[in-house]
C-alpha cells in the first residue's frame, strides 16, 4: 500500500511531466512560428534573435510587433551612435544621419499605430497596410542615405556596423508584414474628401472656416508677411490628433531669395503661386559651394500631406557646381502641381513616401529626378539642359530602392521627354538617357509618353562598378511613342523589360502604386488613376 507521501510525490511527478511536455510543446510551436515568420526575410539569424523578447508566443501579430520594435531600438542605437565624435571632421555627416535616423524612427512608429488601427478597423485593412508598408519603405530609405552620407568618412567607430544592424532590423519587419495580409490582392475604392485648394483666393465656408489658417506673402509688404519663411514660423506645431487643419500660404508673384523648409511637424502645409513664371523661390547652394547634397535644396519639404502649385522652384547654381538640389520631397502624400522644378545635376530629390507631380516642367542634366519615393510624373514635361563643358553624358533618372519589398520607384506617365534650346547650342555629341540604377533593386517605368529623339538608343546605362545591379533592377517602358520610344536597340539586361503586358503595367497606374484615390483626391487637381489619360 502507497502512503499519503509516496502518493502525493507520485502526483506532483505527474504535475510535472504533464506541466512539462505542454510547456515543452508550447515553446516547439512558438519557435517553429518565429522560424517560419524569420523565413521570409533576408536576415534571419538577426530576425530570431529580435523576436526572443516576444517570450513563448504563438501571436504572429506580437510578434510582428516584436519585430517593429526591435527596429526601432536598433535604430535608437545608432542614433546613439552618431552622437559619438569619432572623427570631427565629419560633424555634418553626423548631423545628417541623426536627422534621418530620427526620421526614421518616426517611420517604424506610425507604422505600429497603423498596426493597431487594424483591429479597430478592419475594413481599412489594405489601405492601412499599404500605409504600413510606406512607413517602413522610408525607414529603409533613411537608414540607407544615412550610410551614404557616411561612406567616406574616415574614422566611423561601430557607427556603421550599427546602421547595418538597425537596416537589418527594419528589413526583416518590413519582410514580415507578408503574415499579416498578402499585399499583392488589394481592393481600391475611392473616398469623398473635402476640396480645400481653389484656383484663386478661397473664400472658406463657415464649415471649413475652422479647419482652414490662410497666409498672404508679398514682397511688397501688401500681404500679411514678406517672406516665406515668415509664414511658416507663424505655423503652430501640429500633434497628430490635429492634422485635419490646413494651411494655406498664398505667395503672390516675384523672385523669393530664401531657402525654405517645411519641417516634419508642419503638416497640411499648401504652397501655392500665382503661376510658376511669376512666382519663384531661387536658391544657388552646390556642393562646389561647400555643401553636402542633402544640404544643398532651395525647398526642403518634411511635413505630410504637402501640396504645392503654381509656382517655380530653383537652383541656380549652374552645371559647373555639381550636385545642386531645387527641391527635397520626403513628406508622405505629396501633391506637385503646375510647377518648375529647374536645376542642372541633382534637380529634384524624391527622397521617400508617396509623392505624386502633375503638369510639371522639370530640368536638368545628370541624374536630375533621383531618390527611393513611390513617385508618378503624369503629364508632366522632362527637359534636358546642357551639361558642363567637360560632361557629354546627361540621365534623367537614378532611382535608388534598396530593398525588393519597398513599394518605391519612380512612374513617368504620359510625360514628354524632350531638351531645351541649349541643348543643341553647342555643336556637341551627347548621349542621354532615361535613366540608370543607383542602388541595387532601381525600379523606374516610362510608360505611354512621348519620347524625343534626345535619347540614346540604348536607353538606360548601367551605374559605373555597379554591373551586378542589372540582374535585380527593374525597368521598363510601355506603349511609348515618338522617335526616342523605338525599343529596337535596347539594352538586354535581365532587369530590363519591354515587353510589358497590360496586366504588368496596370500596377503602376496611380490608383494601384501610389494609392491614389485615397489622398490625391483630396484636392481639386487634374488626376487620372489609370490608363487612357
Amino acid at each position: 500500500m502507497v502512503n499519503l507521501n509516496t502518493r502525493a510525490l507520485v502526483i506532483l511527478a505527474l504535475l510535472i511531466f504533464t506541466a512539462t511536455t505542454t510547456t515543452t510543446a508550447a515553446i516547439d510551436t512558438a519557435n517553429t512560428l518565429k522560424l517560419t515568420m524569420c523565413s521570409t526575410t533576408d536576415y534571419k539569424n538577426t530576425c530570431m534573435k529580435s523576436l526572443r523578447a516576444a517570450g513563448i508566443t504563438r501571436d504572429p501579430r506580437l510578434l510582428l510587433r516584436t519585430a517593429f520594435f526591435a527596429a526601432i531600438h536598433g535604430t535608437q542605437k545608432a542614433i546613439n551612435a552618431t552622437s559619438i565624435q569619432y572623427d570631427s571632421n565629419a560633424m555634418v555627416d553626423y548631423e545628417i544621419c541623426k536627422e534621418l535616423l530620427d526620421l526614421s524612427t518616426d517611420d517604424i512608429k506610425k507604422a505600429i499605430k497603423k498596426l493597431e488601427e487594424i483591429k479597430l478597423n478592419p475594413e481599412n485593412r489594405d489601405q492601412l497596410l499599404y500605409d504600413i508598408r510606406t512607413r517602413l519603405s522610408g525607414s529603409l530609405t533613411f537608414h540607407q542615405t544615412c550610410m551614404d552620407e557616411i561612406q567616406n568618412v574616415t574614422r566611423r567607430g561601430d557607427l556603421l556596423r550599427i546602421l547595418h544592424l538597425s537596416t537589418e532590423l527594419s528589413s526583416n519587419a518590413l519582410a514580415m508584414l507578408a503574415f499579416e495580409k498578402d499585399l499583392a490582392n488589394w481592393s481600391w475604392t475611392s473616398k469623398e474628401n473635402k476640396r480645400l485648394v481653389m484656383s484663386s483666393l478661397p473664400s472658406p465656408s463657415a464649415a471649413l472656416k475652422d479647419q482652414v489658417t490662410i497666409f498672404i506673402v508679398s514682397k511688397d509688404g501688401s500681404g500679411m508677411f514678406k517672406t516665406i519663411n515668415g509664414a511658416l514660423s507663424a505655423i503652430p506645431i501640429t500633434s497628430d490628433n490635429d492634422i485635419e487643419r490646413k494651411y494655406l500660404i498664398y505667395v503672390k508673384p516675384g523672385v523669393y531669395k530664401e531657402y525654405v523648409e517645411i519641417t516634419k511637424n508642419m503638416k497640411n502645409v499648401f504652397l501655392i503661386g500665382y503661376g510658376p513664371s511669376q512666382t519663384r523661390i531661387v536658391g544657388n547652394r552646390s556642393v562646389k559651394g561647400g555643401f553636402k547634397t542633402f544640404r544643398t535644396p532651395t525647398v526642403i519639404v518634411n511635413g505630410e500631406n504637402f501640396l504645392a502649385r503654381d509656382i517655380s522652384i530653383e537652383n541656380t547654381a549652374g552645371p559647373e557646381n555639381d550636385q545642386a538640389v531645387a527641391l527635397r520631397i520626403t513628406a508622405d502624400k505629396s501633391i506637385i502641381y503646375n510647377c518648375y522644378i529647374a536645376g542642372n545635376q541633382d534637380t529634384l530629390y524624391a527622397h521617400a513616401h508617396r509623392q505624386f507631380y502633375r503638369d510639371c516642367t522639370i530640368s536638368g542634366t545628370v541624374d536630375f529626378i533621383f531618390g527611393n519615393a513611390a513617385a508618378v510624373f503624369q503629364n508632366c514635361k522632362i527637359v534636358f539642359k546642357q551639361p558642363r563643358i567637360n560632361q557629354n553624358l546627361r540621365v534623367i533618372s537614378a532611382q535608388s530602392r534598396t530593398d525588393w519589398r519597398s513599394n518605391t520607384g519612380f512612374v513617368f506617365q504620359n510625360c514628354t521627354i524632350t531638351a531645351d534650346e541649349t541643348y543643341y547650342a553647342k555643336n556637341r555629341i551627347l548621349r542621354s538617357f532615361l535613366g540608370r540604377p543607383w542602388k541595387k533593386y532601381s525600379r523606374t517605368i516610362f510608360m505611354e509618353s512621348e519620347i524625343h529623339d534626345v535619347i540614346d538608343p540604348a536607353g538606360w546605362m548601367p551605374w559605373i562598378g555597379q554591373k551586378d545591379y542589372l540582374l535585380t533592377i527593374w525597368y521598363g517602358e510601355y506603349l511609348n511613342r515618338g522617335r526616342g520610344a523605338d525599343l529596337r536597340r535596347r539594352v538586354n539586361w535581365i532587369g530590363y523589360h519591354k515587353n510589358i503586358t497590360d496586366e504588368v503595367a496596370a500596377y503602376f497606374v496611380p490608383r494601384r502604386f501610389i494609392d491614389g484615390d485615397h489622398w490625391i483626391t483630396a484636392v481639386d487637381i487634374p488626376y487620372f488613376p489609370n490608363f487612357n489619360i
